[in-house]
């Protein structure tokens, strides 16, 4: 797999100015994010916006272990920044790796690299502009003698290093990255359409450019309706933005009881990257238990493996990369994605 995270920040409400719901159940946050707003999105949909102080921060769930890695993230800055950090990783045992951060010279505006504290690189013909949203891209490979960084703004390279020492801690990768807004007023932050990728495969293991994220709920029964709606019926449940908790659900203990939906269609997309799958659960009695992902595309009914480490008592989403239609194994076309069915079965 190449495709490790995708985000647009669509499914935490659709009122522009709300604090984002749910976020926390996602991401783990300090204490300055529900304070922060979504709003309009870049393209479409929404965005988040971390319009407080104290440097709002969200961090991705554990990703693994990549050497090598690529993100790319749409943003957008109501002022001009200080030294104002908006990127951070994370190794393994909870090191801080590479960071990114805004700084205006007091007559441009430039990214730089820092790898921990140490500054590494400053972008070069930038061209960064206040209330302007731009599409950036990184890519990273961590190493304590042959570390590489690479800087796209809107697909064109504005910083390449080579030979560098952009290792931190102890160990030669990434596993959580996280976005920050300034901690200053008024430099605060937008962000929208956000991936993670590693250099694994055959697939989405390099730089693919601007891309959009859009969020698809579920609009229908699909073929499997084992577990037990609270009321009504089991997709109509399970398909509020933002998420309402235990005021809507399906539950089942019933090892192997299968839920499937269909999905509202698309907009129209000429490729897809790679779909995520967020399933947000918990657990309402002692037993331990564990859902898996399911696809049904065509004549082809995939089970995913158990999530980890079961779900505990309160609610937590966990995200299931597809980056590719088990019944073609290939790339995913918009019309087999718009006739395809998504859902969860007790492990």
């Amino acid at each position: 797999m190449a495709l490790l995270w995708i985000e647009g920040f669509e499914a935490f409400g659709t009122t522009n100015g709300v604090a984002p719901d749910g976020i926390a159940t996602k991401y783990s946050i300090n204490e300055r994010v529900p304070l922060t707003d979504i709003q309009a999105g870049r393209l479409a949909g929404k965005s988040w916006y971390g319009n407080t102080g104290s440097a709002p921060t969200i961090t991705t769930q554990y990703l693994g272990t990549p050497q090598t890695w690529v993100m790319g993230i749409g943003i957008k800055f109501d002022s001009q920044p200080v030294t104002d950090t908006f990127i951070n990783t994370y190794d393994i045992n909870g090191a801080q790796g590479m960071n990114f951060r805004l700084y205006y010279t007091g007559s441009a505006i430039e990214i730089r690299a820092y790898r921990g504290g140490t500054l590494l690189g400053t972008s070069s013909g930038a061209n960064l502009s206040t209330a302007t949203w731009y599409y950036m891209e990184f890519k990273c490979k961590i190493d304590n003698s042959t570390g590489t960084v690479d800087i796209r703004v809107d697909g064109a390279n504005v910083l390449s290093l080579s030979s560098q020492d952009t290792q931190n801690g102890s160990v030669s990768s990434t596993s959580k990255w996280s976005l920050t807004s300034s901690g200053a007023t008024p430099r605060w932050f937008w962000y929208d359409d956000w991936y993670i990728l590693d250099n694994t495969g055959s697939d989405n293991n390099d730089f693919i450019g601007d891309h959009r994220v859009d969020l698809l709920l579920p609009n229908a029964a699909g073929d499997s309706t084992d577990w037990t709606p609270d009321s009504g019926s089991n997709y109509d449940r399970v398909n509020d933005n933002p998420p309402d908790e235990d005021s809507s659900y399906v539950e089942s203990g019933t090892s192997t009881d299968r839920d499937l939906y269909n999905f509202q269609s698309t907009p129209g997309l000429s490729a897809v990257k790679g779909l995520q799958l967020n399933i947000m659960a918990r657990e309402t009695d002692a037993e331990i238990f564990s859902v898996k992902p399911v696809v049904k595309s065509s004549t082809t009914t995939d089970v995913g493996t158990a999530i980890p480490g079961g779900m505990g008592s309160d609610y937590a989403t966990v995200a299931v990369i597809v980056e590719q239609n088990p019944h073609t194994s290939a790339a995913w076309t918009d019309s087999e994605l718009n006739s395809a069915q998504f859902g969860i079965e007790v492990a």
